[in-house]
Protein backbone atom coordinates (compact mmCIF):
# COMPACT_ATOMS: atom_id res chain seq x y z
CA UNK A 1 0.00 0.00 0.00
CA UNK A 2 2.79 2.23 0.82
CA UNK A 3 4.42 1.99 -2.78
CA UNK A 4 0.80 2.40 -4.31
CA UNK A 5 0.46 5.48 -2.19
CA UNK A 6 4.25 6.68 -3.36
CA UNK A 7 3.23 6.31 -7.14
CA UNK A 8 0.26 8.15 -6.54
CA UNK A 9 2.15 11.11 -5.28
CA UNK A 10 4.47 10.86 -8.06
CA UNK A 11 1.46 10.67 -10.54
CA UNK A 12 -0.14 13.83 -8.65
CA UNK A 13 3.06 16.31 -9.20
CA UNK A 14 3.83 15.17 -13.14
CA UNK A 15 -0.39 15.89 -13.33
CA UNK A 16 0.35 19.12 -11.74
CA UNK A 17 3.27 19.70 -13.69
CA UNK A 18 1.31 19.11 -17.13
CA UNK A 19 -1.51 21.19 -15.91
CA UNK A 20 1.06 24.31 -15.10
CA UNK A 21 2.72 23.89 -18.90
CA UNK A 22 3.91 26.80 -20.50
CA UNK A 23 2.37 26.33 -24.30
CA UNK A 24 -1.17 25.48 -23.75
CA UNK A 25 -2.07 26.38 -27.24
CA UNK A 26 -1.47 23.05 -29.42
CA UNK A 27 -0.51 20.62 -26.60
CA UNK A 28 -0.16 16.89 -27.40
CA UNK A 29 0.27 14.51 -24.12
CA UNK A 30 2.74 12.23 -26.09
CA UNK A 31 4.83 15.11 -26.92
CA UNK A 32 4.99 15.92 -23.18
CA UNK A 33 5.59 12.52 -21.99
CA UNK A 34 8.80 12.32 -24.53
CA UNK A 35 10.06 15.76 -23.46
CA UNK A 36 10.21 14.63 -19.88
CA UNK A 37 10.54 10.81 -20.29
CA UNK A 38 13.94 10.66 -18.27
CA UNK A 39 12.81 12.53 -15.30
CA UNK A 40 9.69 10.33 -15.03
CA UNK A 41 11.53 7.44 -15.13
CA UNK A 42 14.39 8.64 -12.90
CA UNK A 43 11.88 10.19 -10.20
CA UNK A 44 9.77 6.64 -10.50
CA UNK A 45 13.13 4.16 -9.87
CA UNK A 46 14.57 6.37 -7.28
CA UNK A 47 11.25 6.53 -4.77
CA UNK A 48 10.26 3.08 -5.86
CA UNK A 49 13.80 2.20 -4.96
CA UNK A 50 13.37 4.63 -1.44
CA UNK A 51 10.10 2.79 -1.23
CA UNK A 52 11.43 -0.82 -0.95
CA UNK A 53 14.37 0.23 0.91
CA UNK A 54 12.44 1.52 3.78
CA UNK A 55 9.90 -1.13 3.80
CA UNK A 56 12.02 -3.89 3.85
CA UNK A 57 14.07 -2.06 6.43
CA UNK A 58 10.29 -2.25 8.53
CA UNK A 59 11.14 2.09 8.97
CA UNK A 60 7.82 3.02 10.72
CA UNK A 61 7.45 7.13 11.04
CA UNK A 62 5.84 9.20 13.90
CA UNK A 63 4.22 11.45 12.29
CA UNK A 64 1.52 12.43 14.34
CA UNK A 65 2.46 15.25 16.14
CA UNK A 66 2.77 17.15 12.66
CA UNK A 67 -0.30 15.81 11.10
CA UNK A 68 -4.19 16.79 11.35
CA UNK A 69 -6.26 14.96 13.51
CA UNK A 70 -8.17 13.19 10.21
CA UNK A 71 -4.93 12.32 9.15
CA UNK A 72 -2.62 10.86 12.28
CA UNK A 73 -4.07 6.94 12.09
CA UNK A 74 -3.06 7.36 8.00
CA UNK A 75 0.83 8.36 9.01
CA UNK A 76 3.14 5.99 6.70
CA UNK A 77 0.96 6.17 4.20
CA UNK A 78 0.66 9.67 4.32
CA UNK A 79 5.03 9.64 4.88
CA UNK A 80 4.74 7.58 1.50
CA UNK A 81 2.32 9.96 -0.27
CA UNK A 82 4.78 13.08 0.51
CA UNK A 83 7.50 11.39 -0.12
CA UNK A 84 6.48 10.56 -3.74
CA UNK A 85 5.16 14.40 -3.93
CA UNK A 86 8.65 15.98 -2.58
CA UNK A 87 11.34 14.26 -4.13
CA UNK A 88 9.45 14.08 -6.95
CA UNK A 89 9.80 17.77 -6.99
CA UNK A 90 13.26 17.96 -6.02
CA UNK A 91 14.53 15.36 -8.33
CA UNK A 92 12.83 16.99 -11.12
CA UNK A 93 14.25 20.29 -10.58
CA UNK A 94 17.64 19.14 -9.66
CA UNK A 95 17.64 17.07 -13.57
CA UNK A 96 15.94 20.43 -14.99
CA UNK A 97 19.08 22.28 -13.02
CA UNK A 98 21.76 19.95 -14.44
CA UNK A 99 20.81 19.91 -17.97
CA UNK A 100 20.49 23.36 -18.36
CA UNK A 101 24.31 24.08 -17.44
Amino acid sequence: MKIIMNILGVFIYFLIRYENRKNKMNFNVRFWIKDNWVEIALIGAFDVSLMILLISNDVSFEMAEFLPAFLQDAGDLTTAWLIGMVLSSACYNAIKKVKKG
